[in-house]
């Protein structure tokens, strides 16, 4: 399975627009599952979650964790969707400095 944004720093393609840096995020959390955005597929545990480049497009990325622990599995999520987070508080904080 090939994913096309692999990290946060890659550019999205915007239908021939700006490419973008990032896109907002919106993170949704449901405190009666610690595994919400993570599945397991056949024992290895996955990541899936949503972005949304433009109001026009969205971005599903379902990507492997690589274990199949599950308390690993919650600190990867946590890390790739922190990755996120501080990409566009810093992209933000940027604007404002310039």
């Amino acid at each position: 399975m090939t994913n096309e944004i692999s990290t946060p720093e890659r550019k999205l393609k915007n239908h021939g627009k700006e490419p973008l840096l990032s896109p907002p995020l919106s993170i949704r959390v449901r405190m009666d599952n610690p595994d919400h955005h993570i599945w397991d597929n056949n024992g290895t545990r996955f990541i899936h979650y949503t972005l949304y480049p433009s109001a026009y497009i969205k971005k599903r990325i379902r990507r492997s964790l690589r274990t199949t622990d599950i308390v690993s599995a919650r600190q990867r999520r946590d890390r790739i969707l922190a990755r996120y987070a501080n990409l566009i508080i810093y992209n933000k904080a940027k604007k404002i400095a310039a």
